[in-house]
């Protein structure tokens, strides 16, 4: 299994994106982990052959300057893998009110967490708590550690 993590790839363009995996994917399993355009972006090439699931903290629904924009969303409801999107409450690029704007496939689990886009309020206690989801999204053990003395 092989994991290949993209966060906020501003200059990353989608023909880019789809040759780093094509060249880390050929027979492989991939696990992508995003935050905000990296996981539009991975939204984008789900259909490549080895993606296997992908997890966006921090989905760009809308555009805080902009608002809605078609090409953020519009494909959201035709996805074939499993995404999960951990959205914070309060994030200005969609909160809990997305579920009432967009529409979503089958494939697509959300998580609601009290944050705001950047994830940085985030305690010990909601950390473990993404982290089991995330884990169990993937189908992986949960292990730690061990802790040193």
């Amino acid at each position: 299994m092989h994991f290949f993590t993209f966060f906020k790839p501003k200059d990353t363009y989608l023909h880019d994106f789809r040759e780093v995996i094509r060249y880390l994917g050929d027979g492989k399993s991939i696990y992508i982990l995003a935050h905000s355009a990296g996981g539009l972006l991975s939204s984008l090439i789900e259909d490549e052959k080895s993606i296997r699931k992908s997890v966006c903290f921090g989905y760009p629904f809308k555009s805080p300057q902009k608002g809605f924009e078609p090409h953020r969303t519009q494909h959201l409801a035709g996805l074939k893998k499993p995404l999960l999107i951990i959205q914070g409450r309060n994030d200005e690029y969609g909160g809990e009110e997305i579920t009432d704007l967009y529409q979503f496939s089958p494939q697509i689990r959300l998580m609601f967490i009290d944050s705001d886009h950047n994830y940085q309020d985030i305690d010990a206690t909601e950390r473990s708590r993404i982290e089991a989801q995330i884990f169990a999204f993937l189908d992986l053990p949960i292990t730690r550690p061990e802790t040193m003395e």
